[in-house]
């Protein structure tokens, strides 16, 4: 039951947090619909309709965020070449440790990494720096054992990821 609760919390968040990154703004309690008044409270007086919410106008981030949702879906998919073309072709890739540079190199990293069929991490945060993507994510071991959770931030030009900076929180 908790697992289940911090699962369908984790989702909020990364919905709130997805929402902020592609530049919707929130609704906010001015956003709702006006109580309907009852019999006893007398005429409205020119009630305003609910307003929906407005994008918040932010081009570059939501292009990165596609970019980004497009690379996850890919992976979770099962479809490497369809992740791997999210990258640019001198990618640069900064980790704890290691400096992976361009798709080649990445690419041969990361198929083993793909063909070792680890569950899939669960998007914990995402969102907007105002420069880069980032997503804050529960990776796993095989068999679905929690291991590190890892935080990236991700730069887009021209619809690929260009650099990555990721560390281990």
């Amino acid at each position: 039951m908790r697992l289940e609760r911090a699962l369908k919390d984790a989702v909020k968040m990364s919905l709130a947090a997805c929402a902020l990154a592609c530049g919707w703004a929130p609704l906010s309690a001015q956003d709702a619909q006006a109580p309907v008044p009852s019999e006893d409270a007398g005429p409205v007086k020119n009630p305003e309709p609910a307003k929906a919410p407005t994008p918040v106008a932010n081009p570059e981030a939501l292009a990165a965020a596609k970019v980004i949702q497009a690379s996850l879906d890919a992976w979770r998919a099962r479809n490497f070449e369809g992740w791997i073309s999210k990258y640019h072709p001198e990618v640069i890739v900064y980790a704890p440790q290691m400096r992976i540079v361009g798709r080649k190199e990445l690419r041969a990293i990361y198929r083993a990494v793909f063909d070792m069929r680890i569950p899939d991490p669960d998007i914990l945060e995402s969102g907007w720096t105002g420069e880069r993507v980032f997503v804050r994510q529960q990776e796993y071991f095989g068999k679905g054992v929690p291991g590190a959770v890892t935080y990236a931030e991700y730069e887009v030009v021209g619809g690929l990821i260009t650099t990555v900076y990721a560390q281990q929180l």
